[in-house]
């Protein structure tokens, strides 16, 4: 069952058409990769199915009552708050029943009869619809999100406005993880995780019930997660069946087909006006000639993207300059350590790189990777 639609959508900022005639649509319990080159409207579909921005052209529909989490790339807070604070900020649906829930029974103190059974009635459906939507859980649920994504708890009575950017976005990260929503928009959701947080963050969609939208160009992630890719290219979204390794395979072959496609009727144009410049003047040819001009005429006028080239594959190349063979050893230290302030990062850190090796540096956010 579709949850969102987009339908004939034209987008533009000033004279820059984004997208244009793009239609799109989104089902319930579904998670989908969206993948495309920077600038290409990924980030304009999420804030025209959240209603941020409106189409210039064309209809966005959602289902009735449809709940929408959305994470952008920078998450923006006002400063002032905590980060518990911010995270409560979230749940203020379970905080307001969690307080008419406490005046129900201090309301019950006074009562007798016919009222306090009312009154009791009262307290017992807001007893139930608090626990329906976890609100039993919601302190413990806050403390095990953040420490899934990497906010220790020393910092979770720091204002926002002292939290590094990456910090930030993993803060807005748990906070949208503990909406009660039925459709998530992940926009760069595993920026600033670690390897640990990616991991935990997979789990996590993986037993959600709702559907989600991923905007993420970690392909791991989206081979883990992703039952469908929603490629935005040409100012159009084409959805592809499968993972993002389905994808790959199967657009390959598709463009592989379209490319030989394309040469065959370019191929095919190239030959009948050859035929007509060589036979148009030619005695018992004219007519043959003339026939086949009009068709070739009919067919461009009919089909105007009959020899429209297929779209090609970007690629990035990269030229660097030869060096002098030197020595085998790159880089070494020995016996390295580095602190800040009272915190260690590291001690007594011996390694060498070789010539032509490729190491990786794992570990958890804030151990000294980037130092």
């Amino acid at each position: 069952m579709a949850i969102v639609v987009l339908q004939d959508i034209h987008k533009s900022f000033g004279p820059e058409v984004v997208l244009d005639r793009l239609d799109l649509q989104l089902h319930a319990g579904e998670k989908v990769g969206m993948v495309g080159a920077n600038g290409s409207g990924k980030t304009t579909i999420l804030n025209l199915i959240t209603g941020q921005i409106t189409p210039d052209i064309g209809r966005v529909i959602r289902q009735k009552g449809l709940r929408i989490g959305y994470l952008p790339q920078e998450a923006t807070f006002s400063g002032e708050r905590t980060v518990l604070e911010e995270m409560h900020a979230g749940v203020e649906h379970l905080l307001r029943l969690q307080q008419a829930i406490h005046d129900a029974s201090h309301e019950m103190e006074s009562l007798a009869g016919a009222e306090l059974q009312a009154k009791m009635r009262q307290y017992d459906r807001l007893c139930h619809e608090f626990e329906i939507a976890g609100g039993y859980e919601y302190e413990t649920r806050i403390q095990m999100t953040l420490a899934a994504i990497g906010l220790e708890p020393e910092l979770h009575h720091a204002k926002t406005s002292d939290l590094s950017g990456g910090q930030l976005s993993r803060m807005g990260l748990a906070q949208v993880l503990m909406l009660e929503t039925d459709l998530l928009l992940l926009d760069e959701p595993t920026n600033h995780l670690d390897l640990q947080a990616t991991e935990w963050l997979e789990r996590f969609l993986g037993n959600y019930r709702g559907g989600a939208v991923l905007i993420s160009h970690d392909r791991y992630l989206l081979d883990r997660v992703a039952c469908k890719i929603i490629e935005v290219e040409n100012r159009q979204a084409h959805v592809w069946s499968g993972n993002y390794s389905n994808y790959i395979q199967t657009r390959d072959t598709v463009r592989l087909q379209q490319q030989r496609e394309y040469t065959h009727r370019a191929e095919m144009i190239e030959r009948t006006r050859d035929f007509i410049a060589r036979n148009k003047d030619q005695e018992g040819m004219r007519g043959t000639a003339r026939g086949r001009k009009i068709r070739l005429k009919r067919l461009l006028k009919e089909n105007p993207d009959f020899l429209d080239k297929p779209v090609e594959q970007r690629t990035i190349r990269f030229s660097f300059a030869e060096t002098d063979g030197g020595s085998d050893l790159v880089i070494r230290c020995e016996a390295m350590g580095k602190s800040f302030g009272d915190l260690t990062l590291f001690e007594n850190l011996t390694f060498d790189v070789l010539r032509g090796e490729r190491l990786g540096i794992t570990g958890p956010n804030g151990t000294g990777k980037t130092t």
